[in-house]
């Protein structure tokens, strides 16, 4: 007999929508149904949200993995010289606004020192601590 979830048994989460969302620059910000919506770009925000969620993974697979490193070199990308973190990226990879250090700031440097602590290796925990710092 299999326990109910109210009984302790939790299921390991099913990534495969964020993971669909996911190209080789970052996640979507928009989907409609399965699909996303790669005309609305990307932004900082859910980057930064979709990289804390796969910092805790248990056992992250090699597509968790690359996921977190293309998030990571986003984010990486998104901070500027002084600290301020652009928001919005277009679907070619071009920023499409000035950097802040609105609301997107917070979540960026509170998913990079998530990364400094939590990171599946000791180079990511390096890059994310050196963009954390920056």
């Amino acid at each position: 007999m299999m326990p109910h979830l109210g009984q302790g048994v939790v299921e390991e989460p099913n990534y495969s929508h964020l993971l669909r969302l996911t190209d080789r620059r970052g996640i979507f910000e928009h989907a409609e149904f399965l699909m996303p919506r790669q005309a609305h770009g990307y932004c900082s925000d859910d980057v930064s949200r979709a990289l804390v969620v796969l910092l805790r993974v248990p056992k992250p697979t090699a597509q968790i993995v690359a996921a977190t490193d293309t998030y990571l070199k986003f984010l990486e990308a998104a901070v500027s010289a002084n600290g301020a973190v652009h928001n919005r990226m277009d679907a070619s990879g071009a920023w499409t606004d000035e950097p802040t250090t609105n609301d997107c700031w917070g979540r960026t440097v509170g998913a990079l020192g998530l990364a400094t602590r939590l990171g599946a290796s000791p180079l990511l925990r390096r890059r994310a601590g050196r963009a954390f710092r920056r």
